[in-house]
């Protein structure tokens, strides 16, 4: 999608893949997302593939700025990508803004040295869900930083991950971890 403008952009139709009643929905920009849901609910912005695009979290910091978000609370607003780097550029750009670094699998896992670094600008690590372990929620929170793991749909799962003690459940079905957390 990186080849399309906002114009462009905004003359496809992202709702009717999902219900005929969601035809012709346009896709929102970050500023609209936050103008339209900011103070309702948490917001996780998810940076993609910051380095295709120049100064991508520029343009992150400065809807941020424009919502006077400099400094969030209550974890209204978090950051976060896979790429390491652009995510401490973000946090040198705007360090009161919690920041996640996602983690692909990875039989390997993750590393103190890893984990090390990370606390120098992130706030959360953010494995996949496949990773977590109750040894690895012990580390990232030694290490000062709190866990959410994602994509989590199994209630079986939720639940596990739960009484391992993680911060937070990333999921495309927030209902089902509702009923988990009750």
């Amino acid at each position: 999608m990186n080849d399309f403008t906002l114009r462009e952009l905004r003359q496809l139709d992202a709702g009717s893949w999902f219900s005929d009643e969601y035809k012709g929905e346009q896709i929102p920009t970050l500023g609209e997302v936050l103008d339209r849901y900011l103070g309702e609910i948490g917001i996780l912005i998810e940076v993609k593939d910051p380095a295709n695009y120049n100064n991508m979290e520029r343009f992150v910091a400065i809807e941020l700025i424009k919502r006077q978000l400099r400094k969030p609370t209550d974890e209204e607003v978090i950051v976060q990508s896979f790429d390491h780097a652009s995510m401490e550029r973000f946090h040198n750009i705007l360090p009161d803004v919690p920041i996640g670094v996602l983690v692909s699998n990875n039989p390997n896992g993750i590393s103190d040295e890893q984990l090390k670094a990370f606390q120098t600008y992130a706030d959360y690590t953010n494995p996949n869900h496949l990773m977590v372990d109750q040894d690895l929620v012990t580390r990232i929170q030694d290490h000062g930083m709190q866990i959410s793991t994602w994509t989590v749909n199994d209630p079986n799962r939720m639940e596990e991950l739960v009484e391992y003690g993680v911060d937070g459940i990333i999921t495309d079905f927030p209902d089902r971890l509702q009923d988990v957390l009750q």
